[in-house]
């Protein structure tokens, strides 16, 4: 991810102010026999990107942990895993930690943090580690892409045949990040996942990303097979994914809860009408269209280039800003470890 999502994802923080009561109810839901541990309090965000949103929610499950158990001193330590891919900006992550004051080291006393730079969909932390897990508005991403798209970039505008190809990533995936975790948590041990659903306003901004990509395949400044290999990894999953109960009977878990959250729109569409202008909100997206370009293109021809299409999408916006639109869609849901 690029070194400004933190001052580009205030979408995701937006979505956890909603999230935050689902983090509440399992953290109500942990049973874990605490006095049969003898380390820190273990928790896990799982897809912390560059930290500013993971910290608010880890402060905020780390204060709730304490509260519950305040008559103990079973938290009085705790140790936080960090998790993201290899890629990750962890330089930024590192900088924020140690040097910004809404870092949780910054706000909680005898808190301590370690990094984990592996898949969410495998095994990253020790067998039966993890007290408490959370993850918000990150598997969306899937573990690769499925097939290639033959029209567009986002699967929703893809063949029947295409988006039933992403349908059964997206479930292969929360199998894969529900095995995982299976593993990892203590028994009594509980996860809280926020992940993003599809609705149909979504697909005027997806779109629209992708006609500002094929205004710059007209002008010539990418060739048709970079524009084809533009193919974004996005699988998006309904409430009734998560509720099917045998997924989670296999590997000695419990659904508590899964329920959709509020819909909103997009704060870059608010910005937009007010301001005119919008921040380039796509930092996986960019990270993939970049990644579409000839790997004989330099770093700087890439950024240009990535530059060039996000300005390409603010004049479509200029026209239109009803193509900044975009109705995010969330689901949660709260599992316990048997």
């Amino acid at each position: 991810m690029q070194a400004d999502y933190n001052k580009s994802s205030r979408n995701q923080a937006s979505s956890l102010q909603r999230f935050k009561p689902f983090i509440d109810a399992a953290v109500a839901a942990h049973t874990s026999d605490l006095t049969e541990s003898r380390g820190p309090f273990g928790i896990a965000d799982f897809g912390c990107s560059t930290g500013l949103n993971s910290s608010d929610a880890v402060s905020h499950l780390i204060r709730e942990v304490r509260a519950k158990y305040a008559s103990s001193q079973s938290c009085s330590s705790v140790l936080v895993v960090l998790n993201d891919m290899p890629h990750n900006q962890w330089s930024v992550l590192f900088d924020f930690l140690n040097g910004d004051q809404r870092s949780f080291l910054k706000q909680l006393p005898g808190v301590f943090a370690v990094t984990s730079g592996f898949s969410f969909y495998e095994q990253a932390l020790p067998p039966s580690s993890l007290q408490i897990g959370i993850s918000n508005i990150c598997l969306h991403w899937c573990s690769q892409l499925p097939t290639k798209l033959s029209n567009h970039g986002f699967a929703s505008f893809g063949t029947e045949e295409e988006q039933e190809a992403f349908r059964q990533q997206a479930a292969r995936d929360w199998g894969s990040f529900l095995e995982a975790r299976s593993k990892e948590l203590v028994r009594g041990g509980v996860l809280a996942v926020n992940m993003v659903m599809a609705g149909p306003a979504s697909d005027l901004l997806t779109d629209a990303i992708y006609q500002a990509a094929r205004v710059l395949l007209n002008r010539g400044v990418i060739d048709s097979e970079e524009l084809a290999n533009f193919n974004i990894p996005m699988c998006f999953r309904t409430v009734g994914d998560l509720k099917e109960p045998s997924q989670y009977k296999r590997l000695g878990l419990e659904l508590l809860r899964a329920d959709a959250l509020p819909q909103s729109d997009t704060v870059y569409y608010e910005d937009f009408l007010q301001h005119g202008d919008s921040d380039r909100s796509g930092a996986g997206l960019e990270t993939y269209f970049q990644s579409s370009l000839t790997p004989e293109r330099s770093d700087k021809d890439r950024e240009t280039v990535s530059q060039q299409m996000w300005g390409e999408l603010q004049t479509l916006a200029a026209s239109d800003p009803e193509r900044l639109r975009y109705s995010f869609n969330s689901v949660s849901d709260v599992v316990r470890k048997l």
